[in-house]
């Protein structure tokens, strides 16, 4: 915009986009800037004017006495222009904004078209997408030749960085994309959501990166009074459409036409209403909310009564529905209240349920008291659903034995104690698999709930991963929530799921395959992306460390820590610390980390904030914070043989694939020779299953280095790297540099240090852990990597010296320097990395 409004070939600008996409904001920024010197006429239009000929005109033309037509217009107009450029000597034009100009009459248009033909103004037109008089606006467009540009809703990224400006901090990508789930990127709403989330304290600062507390906010009387005035500034007739949809929920194309809400809604399209094939929807559930609360009583009575007259009982009782209802005076039979309750459970709008259950005189009904343990369930009250689940009599639900049965499962799943272990469950899961292939199993008129099956599953799952069976772990994971219903949120089970499935993919060296399973996973919601987000990027951080992209892996976990400081369902905050030492990004956080207990608490404080905990977190926290601390031992400059023996003896609790892990960490960090040898003779008769090709690799690496053939570790790095396993790669290349950093061989261990760097600038990477510290070694100086850079880009060494201010005579002293530590012996040597 401001490079439009500063070219001499331009004539000015049209800001188009709906109420509330910035467009105010972005010309008052500009404004401020001070960018824009040229002096500033405001034109105000609005919809009471568009019937009065030049009424947006009306500041230019207060001072005539004349009748107005468009000459007189023009020239009083222009005559107001000059007297402006009197009192601004340096300047020939004036900036006339307008505003609201979806409004503007068109005689108005009619004169700022021709006013610019004088070319002594220049025009900032500010519209909205839903014009009262088109042919107006776009009259002013053709006959002015402004430059359209349209304004649409932020993205996530666009969010994050405005918060990141608003707050001072940088933003979680998953606080971004939840405010703008929540929002649905308009930015009038992703400003009054943030600044609500500030005031109630739910975007809090951790580590250095904001992220939110809660997936909901409650909104206060000055978020429903932004809103309110937001929505007003549409036409009635729109505003109808956004208030029926914000308390019936979503209705069909042939209800809104029922309604004689359809034109209304092909003719003014809005980002704040979502068309996904004929079902139309809020797009935001943060204006939703507050819509719904500033309708006046007296409004949403009368649109209840056209509402229910038109349509009647041909709509199903949603959760919005039920809630117009009943603030109507109206009621609700069982059914109808159960229906409304498990579709707001499908939503993940637990509170909802509950405060349903709390307007009716049925909360201990038979079909309404397990709704109200779900939703205490979702809402991570296990105790209180526990409580309440004790109180029903054995014989009371004689119909519903199964969803009992799958209450409890959840209850002691999510809140195990030695006193409450989850019931041994046999089952094949038959009607699992049967479900997702479209038939019936023998008791699925009776088993509705799937819940004890797909724990069962999780857990078995698990238990094939540990021991190496990476492949039946796969197949075992892939039907296991297909079109099912739980009693818990289902995105727990998915993700628990895909948990194993992201290990197992990785520990048979399918990077790509794991890293495009995390990106299918999809995220409903707010609840959604609120629980998952940072398990997911720990995940992506995971398979990136594999792949020996370090760089992009620490973005994930520098994004994944702080979420997880808050919510971590899956337990994975050991292995963001663990992944963190294996980068070598000891950030403020990964360093300071005194002992277990601090750890324990840090990452997992979301159990004091009674937020839910998500199935088998336990079990994946206790091996990976074992692999965090036998990490962080080995990574101190003297660490204790001791610690690192002790920490080995637990190892084998964790299975084959977690064993193996934690002793080839040994055996790569460690130079003392009782733990080498411990480690490597772990290995030594290990027969890894064959799906394992990462302890495959492992088994063959320690081979190598112990057949004491340089060439048979050369081959060995070779060959993994080209296989795709870098990370394996440049440890092999680290033995190899030692091994001829004490044969005294000079140039051969100059090839290796080059191979290194060779490596490292395919993969665009920085070295990092045990590769920086071989290279650390034997590597150059700053003055030495400054004089290679210039050698690689053509200099001479007279050139160099002239460059760097010093003499030839030390450019040749350096360079014989660089030659002998490299082992190379010209200059041709040093483009290693480039074709």
């Amino acid at each position: 915009m401001l490079g439009v409004l500063r070219s001499d070939r331009k004539t000015g600008a049209l800001l188009s986009g709906e109420f509330g996409t910035g467009k105010s904001m972005m010309v008052r920024r500009l404004l401020d800037s001070g960018d824009v010197e040229m002096p500033v006429i405001r034109l105000i239009c609005s919809s009471a004017l568009t019937g009065s000929q030049y009424g947006a005109l009306a500041p230019l033309l207060a001072e005539t006495a004349e009748e107005i037509n468009d000459v007189v217009a023009i020239r009083v107009a222009l005559s107001v222009v000059a007297h402006e450029l009197t009192h601004a000597e340096t300047q020939s034009q004036v900036l006339i904004i307008v505003e609201e100009a979806q409004s503007i009459d068109s005689a108005s248009a009619f004169v700022l078209g021709q006013m610019v033909r004088s070319g002594r103004i220049k025009l900032l037109v500010l519209s909205n997408e839903e014009h009262q008089d088109p042919s107006s606006l776009e009259a002013l467009m053709s006959v002015a030749q402004l430059t359209r540009i349209v304004l649409d809703p932020w993205t996530a990224e666009e969010i994050a960085e405005y918060c990141g400006s608003m707050v001072g901090s940088r933003v979680s990508s998953g606080a971004a994309s939840l405010i703008h789930q929540a929002t649905a990127g308009i930015q009038s709403l992703v400003q009054e959501f943030v600044e609500l989330a500030v005031r109630r304290d739910l975007l809090v600062d951790v580590e250095r990166t904001c992220v939110m507390r809660t997936s909901y906010l409650e909104l206060d009387e000055h978020a429903v009074e932004h809103i309110r005035e937001l929505g007003h500034r549409y036409s009635p007739q729109v505003l109808e459409l956004l208030q029926m949809l914000s308390l019936a929920g979503p209705l069909t194309h042939p209800q809104l036409e029922a309604l004689g809400l359809l034109k209304v809604l092909h003719r003014y399209p809005t980002a704040l209403v979502r068309v996904q094939l004929d079902i139309v929807s809020i797009s935001s559930d943060f204006f939703a909310d507050g819509l719904r609360k500033s309708i006046p009583s007296g409004r949403r009575t009368s649109l209840y009564k056209k509402f229910s007259s038109v349509l009647g009982n041909a709509v199903g009782v949603g959760p919005e529905i039920a809630q117009w209802t009943l603030e109507c005076g109206g009621t609700l039979s069982v059914d109808d209240l159960c229906q409304a309750a498990s579709r707001a459970l499908q939503n993940h709008d637990h509170a909802l349920v509950l405060g349903l259950l709390s307007r009716t005189d049925t909360e201990q009904g038979t079909a309404v008291l397990p709704l109200r343990i779900q939703a205490l369930i979702g809402l991570g009250q296990l105790h209180t659903a526990g409580t309440l689940l004790a109180t029903i009599p054995t014989n009371q639900y004689a119909d519903h034995t199964s969803l009992i049965e799958n209450l409890r499962c959840v209850l002691t799943w999510q809140q195990p104690s030695p006193q409450s272990p989850i019931p041994d469950i046999h089952d094949d899961f038959q009607s699992v698999s049967y479900r997702q292939q479209g038939k019936s199993s023998v008791n699925d008129n009776v088993q509705k709930f799937d819940d004890c099956q797909v724990i069962t599953r999780i857990r078995q799952a698990r238990a094939l991963y540990q021991s190496g069976k990476v492949s039946e772990a796969l197949r075992f994971v892939e039907p296991a929530t297909a079109e099912c219903t739980f009693v818990a949120p289902a995105c727990g089970y998915r993700l628990s799921l895909l948990v194993v499935a992201v290990r197992s993919l990785v520990a048979s060296t399918r990077y790509d395959s794991a890293f495009e399973l995390i990106g299918d996973f999809e995220l409903s919601g707010s609840y959604e992306i609120f629980v998952c987000h940072g398990t997911l990027q720990v995940l992506r951080a995971l398979v990136r460390v594999r792949q020996g992209q370090m760089k992009s892996a620490h973005e994930y976990l520098t994004d994944a820590r702080p979420e997880l400081s808050l919510i971590d369902p899956e337990g994975l905050g050991a292995l963001c610390i663990a992944l963190g030492l294996l980068t070598g990004t000891r950030d403020r956080g990964l360093e300071d980390i005194e002992d277990d207990t601090r750890v324990h608490r840090e990452i997992r404080s979301f159990n004091d904030e009674g937020l839910p905990r998500g199935p088998a977190s336990d079990a994946w926290w206790n091996e990976d914070q074992v692999e965090a601390n036998l990490l962080r031992e080995l990574l101190e400059p003297r660490h204790s043989d001791a610690a690192v023996v002790q920490l080995l003896n637990h190892t084998a609790a964790y299975g084959l694939i977690v064993e193996g892990a934690l002793n080839f960490h040994v055996w790569t960090h460690t130079r003392a020779e009782a733990l080498s040898r411990r480690s490597s003779s772990f290995f030594a008769d290990l027969v890894a299953p064959e799906e394992c090709t990462v302890l495959q690799r492992q088994i063959l690496a320690i081979r190598a280095v112990e057949s004491g053939s340089v060439e048979q570790m050369e081959d060995y790095a070779f060959t993994v790297y080209q296989a795709g396993d870098p990370v394996l790669a440049l440890e092999m290349m680290t033995r190899i540099v030692d091994y001829w950093t004490s044969n005294n061989s000079q140039r051969n261990r100059g090839f290796a240090i080059r191979k290194i760097h060779e490596w490292l600038y395919q993969m665009r990477q920085e070295p990092w852990g045990i590769v920086a510290q071989s290279l650390g070694e034997s590597e150059l100086t700053a003055r030495e990597n400054e004089i290679v850079e210039l050698v690689r880009q053509g200099l001479s060494n007279r050139e160099i010296a002239r460059t760097l201010t010093v003499s030839q005579r030390t450019v040749e002293g350096h360079l014989y320097r660089i030659f002998a530590k490299l082992g190379i012996s010209q200059r041709t040597e040093l483009n290693f990395g480039e074709e």
